[in-house]
């Protein structure tokens, strides 16, 4: 905790007075709430080394991130592939979506898990398959310790599940870069 921060400032490890703060500026100036991402992932053609390397850029550090496809996909297996990072950040975005909600209606918590499954079809990738989308199925179990009803609880669950960025459509575009 910093020197202008109380302990009420801080609920489930979240900043209140600054996430409503930034709440505050949205509300006024809704171009306040697009942020903009870039990202450069490179494949690597040496043997031995990761198949996929990027430098991210976090708010205050890069790190790296390193994937590697599945070995019946012709990987090695050695680093998470990238549907394991899709969830992850699907799972992730969820989760704190919830959190972000609870916290700022001021409701504590004692336990936050996730568990996702998924069930992902490769036979469009091999040419064997139109029907349907490749992602199967996705189900979330998800663990909260808190003072609300299950029927509250059931509310925010559905509120954080609207409002979660990556359950909306994206609008894809993909341009050819010489």
């Amino acid at each position: 905790m910093s020197l202008h921060e109380s302990k009420d400032d801080i609920i489930n490890n979240i900043n209140v007075k600054t996430l409503r703060e930034s709440f505050r500026k949205i509300k006024e100036n809704q171009s306040r709430a697009l942020e903009k991402l870039k990202m450069k992932i490179e494949w690597n053609l040496i043997r031995n080394y990761p198949q996929m390397y990027s430098e991210v850029r976090a708010e205050k550090t890069p790190l790296i991130l390193e994937s590697e496809l599945q070995t019946f996909l012709g990987g090695r297996g050695i680093r998470p592939a990238p549907m394991q990072y899709f969830f992850y950040g699907v799972a992730a975005s969820y989760l704190s979506t919830i959190m972000l909600i609870l916290s700022e209606k001021g409701i504590r918590v004692s336990d936050a898990k996730l568990e996702l499954e998924a069930e992902v079809d490769y036979s469009r990738l091999a040419g064997i398959s139109e029907n349907g989308g490749p992602i199967k199925s996705v189900v979330i179990y998800l663990q909260l310790k808190c003072d609300l009803s299950e029927e509250e609880l059931l509310k925010l669950v559905e509120d954080a599940k609207m409002k979660c960025p990556v359950f909306s459509p994206m609008n894809l575009e993909i341009k050819l870069k010489h």
